[in-house]
């Protein structure tokens, strides 16, 4: 007789995870800021994979392919690394 444990148990009786959808048809009213954010990815991101020449015209029907979110944010001067800024000495007198 085989044993099982709650840690077997749980990993075969779990759901599959779930899958976000690859496309998405604009609905009246929605803009490409509001879809990407809809789907946790950038504006610019959603514009490049579709090609669109003109991103303030989008239309009702239209069919728009999402793109996999991304866990990376660009670059900040916060997130820039220490060797690329220059020191800077704050409330010296330069005399």
């Amino acid at each position: 007789m085989a044993t099982t444990t709650a840690s077997s148990v749980a990993a075969t009786t779990s759901p599959p995870p779930t899958t976000r959808p690859t496309t998405y048809v604009v609905q009246p009213g929605d803009s490409l800021a509001a879809i990407a954010a809809r789907f946790g990815i950038s504006r610019a991101a959603l514009i490049f994979v579709n090609g669109i020449a003109d991103p303030d015209k989008i239309l009702a029907g239209q069919r728009l392919k999402i793109p996999p979110a991304t866990t990376t944010t660009p670059a900040t001067a916060s997130t820039v690394p220490p060797s690329t800024v220059a020191p800077t000495t704050v409330g010296a007198d330069p005399h």
